[in-house]
C-alpha cells in the first residue's frame, strides 16, 4: 500500500515513465517514417536508373 508521503514520488515516477514512453513512441515513429522515406528515395533512384538504361538501349537499337 502506498503511503501519503510517498504518493507524490510515485506520481512523479509514473509521470516520468509515461513521459519516456511517449518519447520512445515518438522517436520510433520518426525513425519508421525516415526509413520509409529512405526506401522510397532508393526506389525512385532505382526507377530513374532503369528509365535511363531503357532510353540508352532504345538509342543503341536505333543505331544498329
Amino acid at each position: 500500500m502506498i503511503s501519503l508521503k510517498s504518493l507524490p514520488r510515485a506520481l512523479k515516477s509514473d509521470s516520468l515513465a509515461q513521459y519516456y514512453q511517449r518519447r520512445l513512441e515518438q522517436t520510433s515513429q520518426a525513425l519508421e517514417q525516415e526509413a520509409i522515406q529512405n526506401m522510397l528515395s532508393l526506389l525512385s533512384l532505382n526507377d530513374s536508373d532503369g528509365e535511363e538504361k531503357d532510353e540508352k538501349d532504345e538509342k543503341d537499337e536505333k543505331q544498329k
